[in-house]
């Protein structure tokens, strides 16, 4: 069960929809706002909501190394106690720095040493519609990435999984 989570929870950073250019004077990511995560020894947790029985959250620990690359962010995530969910995926960073992971960039801040970013867009979590939430803070000491997903009809957001990094 962890390790198809796991694969869903790295697919879910590529952002797979699809949506036309933003409107002007929408917030904006550059190369610049997320260089200064490159680099090895990234370490911490995944912490992910279980929606098999019994449910509840679940940790992880896990070890990034994180490279900018040409149109994004690539990520290779090591899981020591789940080792075949270990990936590599790319979150793509779009030319005009509209969309990052495929999804709107609808936020954009500098806080406390690092750029905080969120995206939305409509997704689907736990097989039902919904709205999904990234949000990503980039610095030279801390990285993040928490998906928050609201379904249809409901009111809150809740947290779906949260990567929490140190170096």
């Amino acid at each position: 069960m962890a390790r198809h989570f796991l694969a869903a929870a790295c697919l879910a950073f590529v952002g797979a929809c699809a949506h036309g250019d933003s409107e002007g004077g929408a917030p904006r990511l550059s190369a610049a706002d997320i260089a200064p995560t490159a680099g090895a020894g990234w370490k911490g947790s995944l912490v992910y909501r279980d929606y098999s029985p019994p449910q509840g959250e679940v940790t992880l620990a896990v070890e990034a190394d994180i490279a900018v690359v040409p149109g994004g962010l690539s990520l290779t995530l090591r899981y020591p106690d789940e080792p075949g969910a270990n990936s590599t995926d790319v979150l793509a960073l779009s030319k005009d720095g509209a969309r990052f992971g495929g999804d709107p960039v609808i936020d954009r801040r500098a806080e406390g040493g690092a750029i905080v970013a969120t995206t939305r867009a409509p997704c689907r979590d736990d097989d039902r519609p919904a709205t999904c939430e990234h949000l990503y803070r980039f610095g030279a000491r801390e990285f993040a990435i928490e998906k928050r997903a609201r379904f249809d009809g409901e009111t809150a957001f809740i947290r779906r999984n949260a990567y929490r990094l140190t170096r």
